[in-house]
């Protein structure tokens, strides 16, 4: 799945959350986004995935233009993206099994998608077992998620985005309930899913020394701008100063 934007900005009452982006992604990239608080990087996954409009410029996925589809043809292609929002967007009352289940939902007809949500089949189950095991929490199938750690949490949000079998990966913040000694494991699962799966990935994230690890290509922002657009490898230690300039400056 490739994302395109041109000239893209987002003006909300009193503030300029993204102010004349032009970037590329492509089919199968792995891509992480850095930058302080407020930078813009979880506007910017918002506009690639289609739940934030812009007020200037053009976004294009698989070189269509979102605000350009029909209801159907922007329904499908966010059903094509598996998207972990920094709230996880679970159910806590419900029982693991139940959240991931809901990846599918829209999916399918109503009757089909109620079913796999109240009395999943056992080919259901099984591939949400699997799903499970993969982000490794499978023993958590029937628990219910309010009884889970954030982390946890965490990764059954993941889990569901992937029982979508989507052809790509958005992620805001994927590691923020994580503990810091299980945070690299967190995003190591991610791209190596990405890699398997043949996904493109893009997170945000603050941990720049993880990004920087992990990620073929760093995308950083600053008060709704790119900073720098580079091969991880390129991207120096007094590059990331300066993109963090004004959390220093602040503190």
């Amino acid at each position: 799945m490739r994302f395109e934007l041109e000239h893209a900005s987002v003006r909300y009452p009193r503030i300029l959350a993204l102010d004349n982006v032009s970037l590329s992604i492509a089919s199968g990239e792995r891509v992480a986004l850095v930058g302080p608080s407020g930078a813009g990087k979880t506007t910017l996954l918002g506009l690639l995935h289609g739940g934030v409009r812009p007020s200037a410029g053009t976004v294009r996925v698989d070189d269509r233009v979102l605000g350009e589809m029909s209801m159907k043809d922007l329904r499908a292609t966010r059903l094509a993206m598996g998207f972990v929002p920094q709230s996880f967007g679970l159910v806590p009352e419900s029982r693991v099994l139940q959240n991931v289940a809901a990846g599918r939902v829209g999916t399918r007809n109503w009757f089909g998608t109620l079913r796999d949500f109240l009395a999943p089949s056992r080919d259901t189950v099984r591939e949400i077992h699997e799903t499970l095991e993969r982000v490794g929490i499978s023993e958590k199938l029937y628990e219910r998620v309010d009884t889970l750690s954030g982390g946890q949490q965490q990764r059954v949000a993941v889990a569901r985005a992937l029982f979508q079998k989507p052809r790509s990966l958005l992620a805001d913040e994927p590691i923020s309930s994580v503990d810091p000694s299980r945070a690299r494991a967190t995003v190591g699962l991610l791209s190596d899913l990405a890699q398997e799966r043949e996904l493109t990935l893009l997170v945000s994230l603050h941990q720049y020394e993880l990004a920087r690890e992990l990620f073929p290509r760093l995308i950083g922002l600053r008060e709704g701008r790119v900073h720098f657009d580079s091969p991880s490898s390129k991207v120096s230690e007094s590059m990331f100063r300066d993109l963090y300039e004004l959390d220093v400056t602040s503190s």
